[in-house]
């Protein structure tokens, strides 16, 4: 399972990526097919980042709330944020 630091560094690689078939998209030099594939793939990648950076987004909170755990004692939603983000508590 990736970690929500892998998961983040996907959407920015992703998000670097956009600028190739963003480009491809609206060249008009491109056959109109060449430049709907290239806004599909445009718009596949957009939605791949946005995933990875959900995901990134439960982690940080499932460790955030392990962290609470830590703190502030057991919460009965944080051991299954935990599991489902892959981070580990002390319960």
């Amino acid at each position: 399972m990736a970690s929500g630091v892998d998961h983040y560094r996907e959407g920015e690689h992703l998000l670097e990526a956009l600028d190739i078939p963003r480009d491809a998209a609206l060249n008009t030099n491109l056959s109109l097919e060449e430049r709907r594939e290239a806004s599909a793939m445009l718009h596949a990648m957009a939605t791949a980042a946005l995933a990875h950076f959900t995901a990134a987004l439960a982690a940080a909170t499932a460790l955030n709330g392990a962290v609470a755990e830590a703190v502030f004692g057991e919460h009965p939603d944080l051991a299954a944020w935990a599991e489902a983000a892959g981070v580990k508590t002390n319960g």
